[in-house]
């Protein structure tokens, strides 16, 4: 591994530069001040006979996802071949129109985006990362989303979504009304417009139910982020 790393010096110096760092990556390796990720140990200098190598040294991937069939199903073939070369995959399901929603060019209605991630999580099951482990996965999805509620609980029967991690994109907005026992607003992801509201403290109460029977779901601040 450490050989493997050391190995891209060579392009901007010389053999002892990658001997150098060659030896301190080691150095810090073996002595548990510092270990890659899992993707760089189990990927770094192996090679295949045509000389290629096997995978990835990366951990994470963050992958669109567009409204529409074909950009699910695109999204879930991308899926596929990160993990496949030892990636895993991350979400923002926020842009998925809510359950029941209308779809024009079919006159249908919308599954929603606890379906979409169920179907992703369908096709991770399909892959091994870089044949070695079983896919792994994120999945976000905004407090202000009208399907919200299902997707707080989406992952109670262990074992159903068993390959993805979810977490609740929380707002300022919806951790003040947390704050004050009011409600908060839900709204259209396309336009904006309200679709209704939860009591925040409900909402809250469920993702604390949840964090504590499974560890599903996890919280990402995200105003807090873009401060940040």
């Amino acid at each position: 591994v450490a050989h493997a790393v050391a190995e891209p010096e060579k392009l901007y110096g010389t053999e002892a530069d990658a001997g150098k760092w060659e030896e301190e990556f080691y150095r810090v390796m073996a002595r548990l001040e510092f270990v890659p990720n899992s993707p760089t140990l189990m990927n770094a200098g192996i090679r295949l006979k045509d000389g290629t190598g096997t995978g990835t040294l990366s951990a994470c991937f963050v992958m669109g996802l567009q409204d529409s069939m074909e950009g699910i199903m695109t999204t879930a073939t991308e899926m596929a071949m990160v993990q496949k070369f030892g990636g895993g995959t991350g979400f923002a399901l926020s842009n998925i129109r809510p359950k029941g929603a209308g779809i024009k060019t079919t006159h249908g209605q919308a599954c929603g985006p606890v379906a979409v991630l169920r179907h992703l999580s369908s096709v991770s099951k399909l892959v091994t990362q870089g044949g070695k482990r079983d896919g792994a996965n994120m999945a976000v999805m905004d407090v202000h989303h009208p399907d919200i509620l299902e997707f707080i609980e989406c992952k109670r029967v262990e074992g159903e979504i068993h390959n993805f991690n979810i977490s609740v994109g929380a707002s300022d907005e919806f951790m003040q009304a947390v704050a004050d026992g009011g409600a908060y607003e839900l709204r259209h992801p396309h336009t904006g417009e309200r679709a209704g509201e939860l009591n925040a403290r409900e909402a809250f109460d469920k993702i604390i139910e949840g964090a504590w029977l499974n560890g599903e779901p996890g919280m990402i601040f995200l105003d807090e982020v873009n401060r940040d």
